[in-house]
């Protein structure tokens, strides 16, 4: 791993505005005040090069205006769109936030949800990846969204196993569709972790961040997927090195410029009740 006291730019990056702040959801489920004061202390703080957006239901939106003082022009908001699409989709428009985020099953959900986007709003749909989930990654690029795939929760049957998430990983790069996580990447390493912070809470082995977005990655740059799972079952810390202009998994390397067209057009970011856990383990491990 690499020093403390230096930043290199294959980190960034890697990891520029990685993480959406979730913070109103479980595990954390904060109340309004506390999650938005936090996404402000984020947005000024050292680490403030890791924060993506702030993550809210649309039946939360009046709260935050009360939270905020209706102060949130310039903030970056992905709202959650509920069963209904409509008014949902209306009241992000007039929060002035630019992303969405649905759950769709189907393909003719996908397209009836796609309809009705506001112009100029991004709409990442949530999709099971149990199956084969090639169909519905295929609907969302034709109506020129983006896919979401939920990597944990608070219960161990929520973690889709690596296979599947390769899978779907696979399916997006093959179709140009830009995808985002979401829950269960607290770690920077595919680790064994208590699913809550209960004393007696089951434990079940999590998926890595540096693990998902480095394979997305290599998926990117072509490589096979067979290599791909294998980097995603990956427990060791070891395997993760990184360079001035290198990210490496074991042999395989990743130049500034692979990771920045990665980043950009096919993994964009990680949904996450918490910020400040992720980023404390990369630092514990000299990341950054």
């Amino acid at each position: 791993m690499l020093a403390n006291s230096k930043l290199y730019p294959s980190v960034r990056a890697l990891l520029s505005e990685l993480i959406d702040y979730a913070g109103l959801f479980p595990p954390a489920s904060l109340d309004m005040q506390t999650a938005w004061r936090n996404y402000q202390g984020y947005r000024s703080g050292p680490d403030q090069w890791m924060l993506g957006r702030f993550v809210i239901s649309a039946s939360r939106l009046p709260e935050l205006q009360t939270a905020a003082g209706g102060k949130t022009t310039g903030s970056a908001l992905t709202v959650l769109i509920g069963s209904n699409v409509e008014q949902d989709l209306a009241a992000a428009a007039k929060a002035g936030a630019d992303s969405v985020e649905l759950k769709a099953s189907t393909v003719t959900q996908i397209r009836s949800a796609a309809e009705r986007l506001p112009a100029g709003m991004t709409a990442y749909f949530e999709i099971p990846i149990a199956g084969d989930p090639s169909g519905l990654v295929t609907a969302i690029g034709e109506t020129g969204g983006r896919a979401k795939v939920r990597t944990g929760g608070v219960t161990a049957d929520a973690f889709p196993g690596p296979r599947d998430l390769a899978r779907f990983m696979q399916c997006c790069a093959d179709e140009q569709v830009a995808f985002k996580a979401t829950a269960g990447l607290h770690h920077p390493v595919r680790s064994l972790h208590r699913l809550t912070s209960d004393a007696d809470s089951d434990s079940v082995v999590m998926h890595g961040f540096l693990n998902l977005f480095i394979a997305a990655a290599l998926l990117r740059a072509g490589e096979e997927r067979q290599k791909v799972n294998r980097l995603l079952e990956d427990q060791s810390e070891k395997s993760f090195q990184f360079e001035d202009g290198l990210a490496k998994w074991k042999d395989e390397e990743l130049d500034v410029e692979q990771l920045l067209d990665a980043r950009k057009n096919l993994a964009i970011a990680f949904g996450s009740c918490s910020f400040d856990e992720p980023i404390a383990e990369l630092k514990q491990l000299g990341i950054i």
